[in-house]
């Protein structure tokens, strides 16, 4: 965490590209959360890590640590990261409150869901209607 690396992109035909400084870390680092949220995340506008058996703590301990590393080297910070996510990370479950989480989860799931369960909480869907059946469904409720 302490080093000071110097990052280089090849390109496709496997040449060095000639693009130095802070410029190519930030390149870098959005390059690699695009795959991690591609790979290993879940939800719509906002990205939540999720569990997979070839996936243990030294890996995410490592992906933490680019996290930090990224933002400290660069000022880079994945900004779809669920920013709930993070702070039960690092505060705890107890640090949240219902709404914080209702709202988070609104942000997780897509905007047909989302409208779907604002017309619920609010009443105006039936328990048995089907688009809400669908959400429940899709959610494995």
């Amino acid at each position: 965490m302490q080093e000071q690396l110097e990052f280089q992109i090849l390109a496709d035909n496997g040449k060095v590209e000639e693009g130095k400084g802070s410029g190519v870390k930030r390149d870098i680092f959005a390059t690699f959360w695009q795959e991690i949220f591609t790979s290993l995340a879940v939800g719509s506008t906002e990205k939540v890590p999720c569990i997979r058996d070839d996936y243990q703590r030294k890996e995410w301990e490592s992906i933490a640590r680019i996290l930090v590393f990224g933002f400290q080297c660069s000022g880079y910070f994945p900004t779809s990261l669920s920013p709930l996510f993070l702070t039960v990370c690092l505060h705890g479950e107890e640090a949240i409150t219902k709404e914080e989480l209702l709202d988070s989860f609104m942000q997780y799931v897509t905007s047909d869901d989302k409208d779907v369960l604002q017309k619920c909480l609010a009443g105006d869907l039936d328990c048995d209607d089907e688009d809400l059946l669908d959400v429940f469904s899709s959610s494995k409720c």
